[in-house]
């Protein structure tokens, strides 16, 4: 399934649908060869699956065959994607459980993470580990919420996470507002939060000039 917002063009799609053999058939070498650093079964299909969604959709941005698209990552493990005639877009790819989600966009650095919402988690705790003591009251959607804005924010910037989140993401992710704009250490971050079933996701879009370099491929 393919979803667009804010200039983000959003992949996503469930393990379950799609056997291991067609993903190893799918699969170019390149493809194999990342996915073999993996050593659990399911982290390997969920990086085979992630690929073969991003090549989707980056072709569906660029405008090309799917087969023209080659994925990098930096050497801060951040993913580009490029086509034949050489241009490069940011891209950034999250799984959770059954779920494989992808996002690229020309419009600026972006950060995708997909969360499973396990109702078994020690929110509470987890909630003041994220956000200190803010973070107590969160209930199960706002603790995913500000979870998956908190890695999507890292992903974009390439600064990773750190804690606590700053208390102007606690206040978005407590927000009913689902799509918005805040200022994260200097940057203007924009964010799209999306509820699926039993899963969270949230993207980031980091305003360009922010970070500006293109990948370094390796």
């Amino acid at each position: 399934m393919h979803l667009e917002a804010d200039s983000v063009l959003i992949g996503l799609a469930a393990l379950g649908t799609v056997g291991a053999d067609e993903l190893l058939r799918c699969a170019n070498p390149a493809d194999r060869s990342y996915s073999d650093q993996h050593s659990r079964p399911l982290r390997r299909r969920q990086s085979l699956l992630g690929r073969a969604l991003l090549r989707s959709i980056a072709a569906a941005e660029l405008g090309g065959e799917e087969s023209d698209v080659a994925i990098r990552c930096d050497q801060r493990g951040k993913p580009w994607v490029s086509d034949g005639s050489g241009r490069i877009l940011p891209a950034s790819v999250s799984h959770s459980r059954d779920c494989v989600a992808c996002a690229v966009s020309p419009a600026g650095l972006l950060g995708i993470d997909v969360e499973y919402c396990d109702p078994r988690r020690d929110i509470r705790g987890m909630g003041s580990f994220i956000a200190g003591a803010q973070g107590d009251d969160l209930d199960l959607p706002g603790f995913y919420r500000l979870w998956t804005m908190h890695e999507a924010h890292g992903k974009a910037t390439g600064r990773g996470l750190r804690f606590p989140a700053p208390s102007s993401l606690l206040r978005a992710a407590t927000s009913t507002e689902r799509a918005l704009a805040i200022t994260l250490e200097g940057v203007v971050c924009r964010f799209r939060s999306v509820e699926l079933k039993g899963y969270a996701l949230a993207v980031c879009l980091a305003e360009p000039g922010s970070d500006p370099r293109s990948p370094e491929t390796g």
